[in-house]
């Protein structure tokens, strides 16, 4: 039976359209199996490849070796400027000890003397006030004590003392002046070991008896 909807025929495509577009898609394909394959390469050409590789190589290892050597010495100059700070900062600290010192009232020396004790020899200094001192070995028989800002009050603590006819390891004790810093310079008949104390205002070292004199007091006994 007859409808009422009007139907409008599509027109088919033109020939030339169609052939137009089958051409576009086929065409790459078609290229690249038309393209030729890649030529091998020469022995000169791989040559040429092959120091350029190697020129690569070596220009990457002498651009590694420049910032190795660069990072060396940023080290370097860190490590000196380190070096350059902790001694500006420990010579700010000696210049600080020194004011301090010369910024106090100078220790004065109430006493220097030795005596003998039951296992040693002590060489002891009675301060005016609880002693500031530095101890160090001053050679294979010798020790050296010194006070600093500490001056001697009594004349006759001035002079050397001899201690050798004592048997023990002191031979003498010689106290010195350098500036404000009093010295005391002991020596001994051989090297032995020694101690130091400090109770309130006196510091006292103790040298032990040579190896000789301690069998000897014990064979008297």
């Amino acid at each position: 039976p007859p409808s009422d909807a009007h139907v409008v025929p599509q027109a088919a495509p033109a020939p030339d359209a169609l052939a137009e577009a089958v051409a576009a898609v086929s065409a790459p394909a078609a290229a690249a199996a038309a393209a030729p394959a890649p030529k091998p390469m020469t022995a000169k050409e791989k040559q040429a490849a092959a120091k350029k590789a190697a020129a690569e190589k070596a220009a990457a290892e002498r651009e590694a070796k420049r910032v190795a050597k660069l990072e060396a010495a940023e080290k370097a100059r860190a490590a000196r400027e380190a070096r350059k700070a902790a001694a500006a900062e420990a010579r700010r600290a000696e210049d600080a000890a020194r004011a301090l010192a010369a910024a106090e009232k100078p220790r004065e020396v109430k006493e220097l003397g030795f005596q003998q004790t039951a296992s040693a020899s002590r060489v002891f200094v009675r301060c005016s006030a609880p002693p500031r001192f530095t101890i160090s070995d001053a050679g294979a028989r010798a020790v050296r004590v010194e006070l600093p800002n500490t001056r001697l009050v009594r004349r006759n603590d001035a002079r050397p003392f001899d201690t050798s006819f004592f048997p023990g390891a002191v031979a003498s004790v010689t106290p010195r002046r350098h500036g404000r810093t009093l010295v005391l310079e002991i020596a001994l008949k051989e090297k032995v070991s020694w101690q130091q104390k400090v109770e309130g205002d006196v510091l006292a070292i103790d040298f032990e008896r040579p190896v000789a004199l301690k069998a000897q007091a014990q064979a008297s006994h």
